[in-house]
């Protein structure tokens, strides 16, 4: 059928757009709420979930993470000194970090508060500008000077916390007139903003060695006729000569086996001592002067042991010292790679040094 173009018109005539409807002011109320809940939420699950608690001002707490311990073992350590809260997200935490083979053995001063990233930071970075490493052998100038070097401590400050030592029964069971030298436990020490570092470290370095002491090795001590300080004495002297782990208990045989036959001890690190100086902490090539040096060190020229611990011995000297190698040498000399040749005669000891020093 035809349609009229009239018709046609009519019903082809587009409708007009109706107006847009104006939104009513609540309408974006829902979106909102939902957004503050949510934030509400992440807040309330980040306290639940935060590994430490607040506690801001009070006293730091000694944390000492040792050799062949993981972080199951210093994460049980922080939530026993109130430092952590839920180990099982602090761990979490120290596996997302990346930081997981990266704990250093210490003893570490850390205040209640403090966040987990910082306490994974301070148990992994030594260069920590709050951090000292003590390397095993060092002197207590060497010591001074570190501490001096990385501004922890001022020349006035470590002199006055020598003069006010800790109070320790270790200590007081020094000869009178003794020195601090060899009291403080080699290892990584971390200090507090607002600290007294040098005699935090004095207090820790001597707590440090304290523990390390166990009734075994104090027992292995007396049975070589030495008190606690001799036996510091003797250890020392072989950190300094012991370059080969394996020699340690060896070379602690014929320094203890030279004393038990009234001979002079002869080492060249307390001649090293005796003459040491800013700088020049331990002298090489010692000359003829120097060995004959007229220090109370100097072993070359006096009997017996010297006055004191020469340097902060490890462990594995002190063990070597409570329990020697059953040996009958009494000389040795260095072979030039770090080990030494043993001799149970002066003429055997002869023949070894033409033949390792004077070819």
């Amino acid at each position: 059928m035809i349609q009229s173009d009239a018709m046609a018109r009519e019903l082809y005539t587009p409708t007009p757009p109706r107006p847009a409807q104006t939104q009513r002011p609540d309408a974006h109320w829902p979106r909102f709420a939902v957004l503050v809940a949510l934030l509400l939420g992440a807040v309330a699950a980040w306290m639940y979930l935060d590994p430490t608690p607040s506690a801001e001002g009070s006293r730091p707490a000694t944390v000492v993470v040792r050799e062949g311990e993981g972080w199951n073992e210093a994460t049980e350590q922080l939530r026993a000194k109130g430092l952590v809260r839920r180990p099982l997200v602090f761990k979490a935490i120290v596996l997302i970090s990346g930081e997981r083979g990266n704990l250093m053995p210490g003893r570490y001063q850390i205040a209640k508060g403090t966040g987990s990233r910082d306490i994974i930071n301070t148990l992994t970075n030594p260069s920590n500008p709050l951090t000292l490493v003590i390397p095993e052998g060092w002197r207590l100038g060497q010591i001074r000077e570190a501490m001096v070097a990385k501004k922890l401590v001022t020349p006035q400050e470590w002199s006055s916390a020598l003069d006010s030592p800790p109070e320790s029964p270790l200590l007081e069971s020094r000869p009178p007139n003794a020195g601090l030298d060899g009291y403080v436990y080699p290892g990584s020490y971390s200090f507090t903003d607002g600290s007294n570092p040098a005699a935090e470290l004095l207090r820790e370095g001597v707590a440090s060695l304290e523990e390390q002491l166990t009734p075994e090795i104090r027992a292995g001590l007396r049975e070589q006729g030495l008190s606690i300080h001799q036996g510091l004495t003797v250890a020392s002297i072989v950190e300094r000569e012991a370059q080969v782990p394996r020699e340690r208990p060896i070379i602690a045989s014929v320094y203890l086996n030279r004393l038990n036959q009234g001979m002079r001890l002869q080492a060249d690190p307390t001649t090293q001592y005796a003459v040491g100086e800013p700088g020049d902490w331990w002298k090489t090539g010692l000359t003829r002067t120097d060995l004959r040096d007229p220090s109370p060190y100097n072993t070359y020229v006096h009997e017996g042991l010297p006055p004191g611990p020469i340097c902060s011995p490890g462990i594995a000297s002190i063990k070597a010292v409570a329990m020697p190698a059953d040996t009958d040498y009494l000389y040795f000399v260095a072979r030039g790679d770090g080990s030494h040749e043993f001799a149970r005669t002066y003429a055997e000891h002869e023949r070894n040094v033409q033949r390792y020093l004077r070819r």
